[in-house]
Order: C-alpha cells, then structure tokens, then sequence
C-alpha cells in the first residue's frame, strides 16, 4: 500500500495479509491513498483500509521488551492564541492573553506534555510577507533547580505538529530521520526567531519543550541541539533502540522540566519589516498577488541583504562610479564631429546617449559609495527608467551611424530613422542585455550599408567608392575599434571586471563614431 498526500508521508510494499503504515497527517486536510497490486497473474484481492489515531507504548521485563499499540491521542498541551490582523496587506500578530486581559502574557509549559501552538496564516493577503516566530524565557520564571540550565526548544512545521524527542531533536514523519530544532534558547536575554518567506497559507504548529541541563557540563545534549547537528548516528544523540524516547546511557545529564516562555508569531514584510542596513524593502504586485522583497546595495545580496560574498571595498566603489560615468565624455568628440559634418539627427542621439548612460550609472553605482539615504541624490528618475534610456539611446547610436554611412539621401534615412526608433524601442523593453539585441541593429545596418555601396558602385561603374581615404584608413580602424568594445560587452564582460570593459566599450563606441561617421564628400 502507498499512502500519499505529499512529501510527509510515506510509502511501503506489503507482502502479508495485514500491515500497519504509520504516518503524520496534516490537519483539515484530506489523505488520498493510492493502493497498487503488484500481481503478475491471478485473481484480485480484497483490500480493506482503516485509519486510527496510534501511539505506541513499552511494556517491558527483565526477559525482553514487547511492544503493545494503544489507540489513543498524543499527549499534549495546545496553547490558545489570539490573532491580531493590521489594516495592511500580512501584517498580523498571534498573541496568547492572559486570563481576562488582552495583554499578552507568559504561557506555562509543563514537563509531561508536548506543548503546541496553533496558528492559521490565510490565503493571498497573509502569504506575500515573512513569517517570524520566536521563542523567549519569561523574565519572571525562577528555575527551582539552580544547579542548572533552562533549555527552550522548538520545532516549526506547517500542516502538522512535530514532536520533540528527549535529546531536544524534532521528529517530524521519519521514524530513523531527526532534525535540530528550529529555535533554541538558552538565556531570558536572548529570543530565538527563525523565519519563514512567504509562508503557505493553512495551519502551523509550533511545538515545544523545556529541558534542564546539569551546570557541570552536557557536551552531549548540545551536539545534538545545535543547528549544526544533522547526523543522528553519532553516539551522543542516539536513541534507545527498544523503546525509541529515551536517550542512551552515554547522555543522561539533561532531562525535560516545566518552565515560563514568551511567544512571538508575528508575520511582516521581508525580515520583520526590513532588510538591515544594506538594502531597503520593497512590495511588489505579480498576478494580482502583492508580496514583499528586499532591494540590496553595496554588492550584498540575499533575502535579507546579509550575504557579502560579492561586497566590493569604499575605494573600489568609488573607482566604479567615477570610471563608467566618466568613460561617456568621449562622446564629446562624438558630438563635436556629428555637428561640424552636418550629422544633426545623429548628434542629438550622441548626446543622449552621453547624458543617459552617465545618469544610469551615477545613480546605479552611487548607491554603493554614499549612504543608503543619499542614494536619490544621484539619480535623475527611477533607476529602471534610465536603465531603459541608456541601452535604447546605445542601440540607436548604433543604428544612425550605420544609417549615416549608407548615405541613401534625405527620405530614405528619415524613413530608416523612425523604423529604428520603433523596432528597437520594442527590443530593448523586451530585453536590455540580450545579445541579439545588440546584434540586431549591427547585422541589419551592416547588410543596408553593403546594398546601398553596392548600388552606388553600380551606377559609377567602380569599385573605388566611398573615397579612398574613408575606404582603406576610417572604415578599417573604426570597425576593428567598434569590433572590440562589441567583443568585451558580450564575451568578456563579468562581476568583477563590469567597471572596467564597461567603461572601455563606452569609450570604443564613442571612439569608433568619430571614426565610421563619413564627411559628407567621402560619399559623392
């Protein structure tokens, strides 16, 4: 028999007349079961199913231990809480009140039971944030045994409660399989949190249990409690084999007592309503969902921005700044030139493209130099907007130049121009960094250069056009210096040497216009 409803419960072959197949169920929801017969040849079976709620128990002598089954509830202690919602899209509390208050207060929890917390996370409007649950010792509880140390562990699961074994590990569905907990706490001081992204909406439980460990010393017990901890082989965490909820005769300075805890379930957007001091958090809306992500600055990354594998130093920020805005004054001579050959059209475009490329990467890179909170003392408008302008006003000063070089008279470069504004308006919208966008204007104004010489060499009836000059020095040295920016922005270009090939494909674009943009009688 196979019994699935996901990845919590399990699976088993049956080859006898009567098994039991014991799992973890979710709760409120439904437990499809799948039975297959695996018989090559004769007749069906008659297949009955029964589900019962079970717990074993130990029944043992000095001969032997024999295992009896007990139909019966886990025993258990569910705590009661309160859902507080906020007039916002998930922001809500799950609070316990003490006794006829609506103050929150300290819940008990005792030392024979497993103490759980229910709580609901609803659907769309609780899911788009993070889910932050924390346990705390109450600053009011005094142990009564103050030879030793109070321990608060706890397990998060979503759908179904886990129980917590006596070496404080959770066990979930798997028989031989334990975890860490998800939260410790070992000092009234010190909460634990552990958090949850974009929770799924249904019911989460949390279990706990309070545990004392001898002051002289349990290296054993906390080698199994640490987040660490993942093997369940070591000989400090294993279990009793006989009865499977005592720990082994090598562990025995930690045993389960009652103590005094404070609860916090809170649900809020990206990590308690923030995201450090490196990034700054953001809502979304996607298919009608809003939910809730951190932007990150200064090369960190992460849900929560603490992640510095990419961090680049104060002076090396500084060089990328001033490097990538500064690389576009060489669109000066760009201008210059286009001016002073009658190039009008293409010197508008050059001179966008000098004052766009500069904006987008004054306002993308200054955010890595200055404080998080100076940031928009550098950007002109939203960083999207000039990222857009900056790749559209470079794929168009490619394509004008192209246009320019065919030389194909007054209607025909005005009709090229607006074709151009309009397909690679709708290119660089699709995808800014895509290859064949790039491409696209350079195959298609190389292919529109070759036919319009070609005709003109046709109806002169030479080869020797454009002019010998333009032909065999600009034409050559141009595209050889545009060929290299092109091969840097698109092979060679990574993480870490970004500010560097960047800025010498701006200065080889630029380079290579003053070079390809003919005189005006290179082309008669």
């Amino acid at each position: 028999m196979l019994a699935s409803s996901s990845d919590h419960l399990l699976g088993q072959i049956v080859n006898s007349t009567e098994t039991d197949v014991q799992f973890r169920a979710h709760d409120d929801t439904s437990i499809p079961i799948h039975v297959v017969l695996m018989l090559q040849k004769g007749p069906g079976s008659e297949i009955v199913v029964k589900l019962e709620s079970v717990q074993r128990e130990k029944n043992g002598d000095e001969e032997g231990t024999k295992m009896k089954v007990k139909r019966s509830r886990e025993s258990l202690s569910e705590i009661a809480l309160t859902r507080k919602s906020l007039p916002d899209f998930f922001l809500f509390d799950y609070e316990h009140l003490g006794g006829n208050t609506s103050k929150p207060a300290p819940m008990n929890i005792s030392a024979d039971t497993l103490s759980v917390m229910r709580f609901k996370v609803g659907p769309v409007y609780d899911t788009g944030g993070t889910l932050s649950v924390g346990l705390k010792i109450a600053d009011d509880y005094e142990r009564p045994d103050k030879n030793s140390t109070l321990v608060i562990v706890g397990c998060l699961n979503y759908g179904y409660f886990a129980r917590i074994r006596p070496d404080g590990r959770c066990q979930r569905n798997s028989k031989t399989k334990s975890d860490p907990p998800d939260l410790y706490v070992n000092s009234k001081s010190a909460p634990s949190f552990v958090h949850a992204p974009f929770p799924e909406p249904g019911l989460w439980h949390l279990s706990t249990k309070a545990f004392c460990i001898s002051s002289t010393g349990c290296e054993c017990f906390e080698s199994c409690i640490r987040p660490n901890a993942t093997s369940t082989n070591s000989t400090s965490c294993k279990l009793d084999k006989l009865s499977n909820m005592t720990l082994s005769s090598t562990c025995n300075c930690a045993w389960e007592c009652p103590a005094r805890i404070e609860s916090s379930i809170a649900s809020s957007p990206c990590i308690e309503g923030g995201c450090g001091e490196h990034g700054r958090c953001m809502h979304h809306m996607s298919g009608g969902f809003v939910f809730s992500a951190c932007y990150c600055n200064s090369g960190y990354r992460g849900f929560d921005c603490a992640d510095d594998a990419y961090v680049t130093s104060r002076a090396r920020a500084l060089a990328t700044l001033l490097m990538l805005t500064l690389s576009n004054l060489a669109f000066l001579g760009a201008i210059f030139v286009a001016v002073t050959r009658g190039y009008y059209t293409e010197a508008v475009v050059y001179t966008a493209v000098m004052i766009f490329s500069s904006s987008y990467h004054a306002c993308e890179a200054g955010i890595d130099v200055f404080n998080f909170e100076k940031e928009h003392s550098l950007c002109l408008t939203r960083l999207n907007v000039l990222q857009f302008c900056d790749f559209f006003n470079a794929l168009l000063s490619i394509w004008v130049t192209l246009v320019a070089m065919a030389s194909m008279g007054p209607r025909a470069t005005s009709f090229a121009h607006m074709l151009g504004v309009v397909v690679l308006a709708v290119g660089a919208e699709l995808d800014k960094t895509a290859l064949w966008v790039f491409l696209m204007p350079v195959v298609c104004g190389c292919s529109l250069v070759v036919i319009s010489w070609a005709y003109k060499c046709r109806q002169k009836g030479t080869l020797k056009y454009p002019a010998r000059i333009y032909r065999l020095v600009y034409l050559p040295i141009g595209l050889t210096v545009v060929l290299i920016g092109m091969i840097c922005y698109a092979f060679l270009q990574t993480r870490r040497n970004y500010y560097i090939l960047h800025s010498l494909w701006h200065v080889c674009v630029a380079t290579g216009v003053v070079l390809l943009l003919p005189k005006r009688h290179y082309m008669e």
